[in-house]
């Protein structure tokens, strides 16, 4: 495929052109990809949500032995009673991201609804595990949420599950999973 010509752009445009024909290369590299996980995610990690409620838990794993899934899971400050709650996957192409990078996102939500998230730190393909120990990660995540509803403040007869770019395929292979095992309604 053949690219345009930098002149064939806006005028306004052409500055960007070099240095994001740059960043997609580097992103298209699997080195590119760990460098951006280093310097660019790893950085967020521990990040907490003023004015929330900003915990990690760290979940076993049930089909890697010696294997703890960290979440974050993050509720309004001051809400009482079981909260509705969601599963949160990030994004990141499977390869790359934490639950921190949607911080944004869950402050928003949290402000408009009292919602608990829970916020999996899923294990990624870049760094060796392969389809599917990132869906078994989640998979355990709303386990956990299920058996362990009251010590997380939650409901535990309807999740909600969402999830950004390649957290939204989680997501869609997720829900597939928990329905079919009839883990809870979604």
């Amino acid at each position: 495929m053949t690219k345009p010509p930098k002149s064939s752009y806006h005028p306004d445009l052409r500055r960007g052109v070099g240095p994001g024909r740059a960043v997609t290369w580097i992103a298209r590299r699997r080195w590119g990809l760990r460098m951006m996980q280093r310097f660019a995610m790893r950085p967020l990690v521990g990040n907490e949500i003023d004015g929330f409620s900003n915990d990690e838990i760290f979940i076993p794993s049930t089909t890697t032995p010696g294997h703890s899934i960290r979440a974050r899971v993050y509720k309004p400050s001051g809400a009482t009673g079981p909260l509705p709650a969601m599963l949160y996957v990030h994004g990141g192409g499977y390869q790359m991201g934490v639950p921190e990078q949607a911080h944004a996102f869950f402050e928003d939500l949290m402000q408009r609804r009292d919602v608990a998230i829970v916020a999996p730190a899923y294990r990624l393909s870049l760094a060796g595990h392969p389809f599917p120990a990132g869906l078994d990660d989640c998979f355990d995540t709303i386990n956990h949420m299920k058996s362990h509803a009251a010590e997380l403040g939650v409901r535990n007869d309807k999740f909600i599950i969402a999830g950004h770019s390649g957290g939204g395929g989680m997501t869609a292979a997720l829900t597939h999973r928990v329905v079919d095992a009839g883990v809870v309604d979604v």
